[in-house]
């Protein structure tokens, strides 16, 4: 018997000594502020959560368990206040360290339906905003909403007590209650009254001097700016977050600011902002502990969408399909935790019914003993015994069916989440295919774009070609008819020479010499020479305009080389030489020995689209300079012209592919959007400035050398 009785209490006592780490004051604080003060209560509960975080995962589980054992042995009487408090905290352990949501769920239910009895307004608020969380987490936004409503709708009653409107517990129930309300409307879609509220938490907050809470319900006041595409009233709150979490700091908030700046600068386009975020985040990222994986997988996210909005697809596709596999192991190793804590908190029932079954045989055992000392109280003990009985296996019958349908509910819920998994991961699988598919069509489309609008552009050319092609065919031809009658006149000398004998070489030599009179015999030779150097020039310079030509419409990919650009340049003139007119000057400054590292045919077509912009920019008489240097590492390629300049409203479009100015049927808009794509994957960069009656600017950064 003694043997017995002192393994159900090391039993009972060993779940508090899982940790030497946590003061067993606190707890014992705890339950006596529960008989009598909510306030002192929330005070001590507080102080027991923070001695919460010291441990790490599984000792805080243990420590939970413990903790729901001794609320378990404390005694109260039935329907009291105390055992409202007793049910309060015990909920808030079980949803908080052990992810009991429905036992949660009913104890809170529990202490409300004993706390309405005494019109105990205060603990009834925080009984309320528990519940409204709690509902929020299971995902059920309506009952949260509907619950927060309610618990808001008592602060005006509550804030009559000056006392209790300044309490810091008080102001925090107020604020989270608020910031509950907010998500779940922003969940569910109704962004006008997620606004209001996530503002009455702000105005807490703010009067608090609570920073953090101040960024936090900013920031998602900020994602519902975000769903509704207003970035410019998104980012400010984004950024602020940001700034108040990095002095803090809290590296996880930090990283989840960064990444949703990020996504808002990619919306409008900012791309060298989202990534100077993005930097950010990976800098974070790198000192923030290593099971912050969720944070790790939205960052492949964000890289992705980068790299998609560049044009980057081939490598935005190899993120997107690296971010899905590590979402897919994640939601696994999520659901594995889930399971682990589902098995825990049954092994945890199943050791509470054991220690029952002990304490149950240990009485009975107490029972038999009395029985065998008097008659008198044994047959008084039997019927307290049997009644016990009954209730005790009415009771355990009924927890067991509890547990039992839970344990088949938790089950049920595990099967249909693991159908749901292999359902994503098919869909997954599907869509990978589909952007592999739409990739490659990207790809196509692109290189048809650009030599479709190559070949618009020689289109555009073709008069100014042909008039440049003409002139040295002239130049041929004409030489051509000058030579043949040079040469003509040779002969008929050459045929006198061959007349002559030894008889009559006095006679025809005589007439040689008035032929070679008559004929300017010098004159003759000397021409010869320029006629066929005029022949070479026109030849030399048609087989280089039709090189050009060439080079400038070739399909498909070239490789990279390092060109030098003065003679990119050089060739694209030769080009466009018949739309100068000769009334549009080039200035040319290049720098000697100039080359960048590209595809010389994108290039030709790069400069070709911005010189063709500027001449039909320019009305009359103009000038266009351009000028090539040295930036550092790169090459730096200035082309500016005397025209008319862009607006202000049309400066941020300029790149914008279908945008344009010019009347219907004269320009595609492609022009300048397929240089900015070319000029980007080719590693470089491309800006325009310009001010109305000033002219336009369009600077180019380009690489050197190219790299393995």
């Amino acid at each position: 018997m003694t043997i017995r009785k002192l393994l159900i209490l090391s039993l009972w006592m060993g779940s508090f000594a899982t940790s030497a780490q946590m003061p067993r004051l606190h707890i014992d604080s705890l339950v006596q502020t529960m008989q009598n003060d909510d306030i002192q209560m929330m005070q001590v509960y507080h102080e027991v959560y923070e001695e919460m975080h010291i441990f790490n995962t599984q000792e805080r589980i243990d420590e939970a368990k413990a903790l729901v054992r001794r609320l378990d042995a404390t005694t109260y009487p039935e329907g009291s206040l105390f055992m409202a408090r007793v049910l309060y905290v015990k909920a808030l352990v079980q949803r908080n360290y052990l992810y009991l949501y429905t036992e949660s769920l009913q104890n809170l239910l529990d202490a409300a339906e004993i706390v309405e009895k005494f019109e105990n307004d205060f603990l009834m608020f925080g009984i309320l905003h528990q519940l409204s969380s709690t509902n929020y987490l299971t995902g059920n936004d309506t009952e949260a909403v509907r619950i927060g409503k309610r618990a808001s709708q008592m602060t005006k009653l509550l804030e009559q007590d000056k006392t209790l409107r300044d309490n810091y517990f008080y102001q925090m129930t107020a604020m989270s209650t608020y910031n509950t309300i907010g998500m779940s409307s922003s969940r569910l879609g109704d962004y006008d009254t997620a606004m209001l509220y996530f503002g009455k938490g702000v105005k807490i907050a703010s009067a608090m001097k609570n920073e953090q809470w101040v960024a936090m319900m900013g920031s998602e006041q900020g994602l519902i700016y975000q769903k509704k595409r207003l970035y410019n009233n998104a980012i400010p709150l984004f950024v602020k977050s940001y700034r108040i979490n990095q002095a803090v700091p809290d590296l996880k908030i930090v990283c989840i600011e960064a990444l949703r700046i990020v996504h808002a600068y990619i919306e409008q386009r900012e791309l060298s902002l989202a990534q100077t975020y993005l930097d950010s985040t990976e800098y974070f990222l790198n000192k923030a502990p290593d099971h912050e994986q969720e944070l790790r997988i939205d960052y492949m996210q964000a890289k992705a969408n980068l790299e998609n909005a560049r044009g980057h697809y081939e490598k935005a596709y190899f993120l997107q399909k690296q971010y899905t596999d590590s979402m897919i192991a994640f939601i696994r190793g999520q659901e594995a935790v889930r399971i682990g804590n589902m098995q825990g908190a049954y092994e945890f029932s199943r050791n509470e019914r054991e220690i029952e079954a002990l304490t149950y045989q240990t009485e009975r055992q107490q029972q038999e003993i009395k029985f065998e000392h008097t008659m008198f109280l044994a047959s008084i003990l039997v019927l307290i015994l049997v009644a016990a009985l009954t209730i005790n296996v009415v009771f355990n019958y009924r927890k067991q069916k509890k547990i039992t349908s839970v344990i088949q509910l938790q089950n049920t819920e595990i099967q249909n989440q693991n159908r749901t998994l292999e359902n994503q991961k098919e869909e997954i699988q599907r869509q990978n295919e589909n952007l592999e598919s739409t990739l490659k069509e990207l790809e196509f489309t692109q290189d048809q774009l650009i030599h479709s609008e190559k070949m618009s552009s020689i289109g555009l050319l073709t008069a100014g070609l042909a008039h440049e092609i003409n002139n040295p065919v002239n130049f041929i031809q004409s030489g051509t008819e000058a030579l043949s009658d040079n040469i003509n006149l040779l002969n008929e000398v050459l045929a006198l020479y061959e007349q002559s004998t030894p008889a009559n070489f006095a006679e025809q030599l005589n007439r040689i010499q008035q032929l070679k009179a008559r004929i300017n015999f010098d004159e003759v030779k000397t021409d010869i020479p320029v006629l066929l150097k005029t022949i070479g020039n026109g030849a030399s310079r048609t087989a280089t305009i039709v090189a050009g030509l060439q080079h400038f419409s070739r399909k498909g990919k070239e490789d990279i080389v390092e060109a030098p650009v003065a003679d990119i340049i050089e060739d694209t003139l030769l080009l466009i030489h018949g739309e100068l007119r000769d009334r549009i000057a080039i200035e040319k400054h290049f720098e000697a020995g100039l080359t960048i590292a590209c595809r010389m045919g994108e290039m030709g077509q790069v400069f070709m689209n911005i010189l063709m912009n500027a001449i039909q920019a320019i009305q009359g008489p103009g000038t266009i300079q351009i000028t090539t240097e040295r930036a550092d590492s790169k090459a730096k390629i200035t082309i500016r012209d005397s025209g008319p300049g862009i607006k202000p409203e049309n400066m941020s479009k300029v790149f914008d592919p279908f945008f344009t100015t010019k009347d219907v049927g004269k320009g595609t808009g492609l022009g300048l959007s397929i240089t900015h794509g070319i000029i980007e994957t080719l590693g470089g960069k491309i800006s325009v400035k310009s001010i109305p009656g000033q002219g336009a600017t369009f600077t180019i950064l380009m690489p050197m050398q190219k790299h393995s």
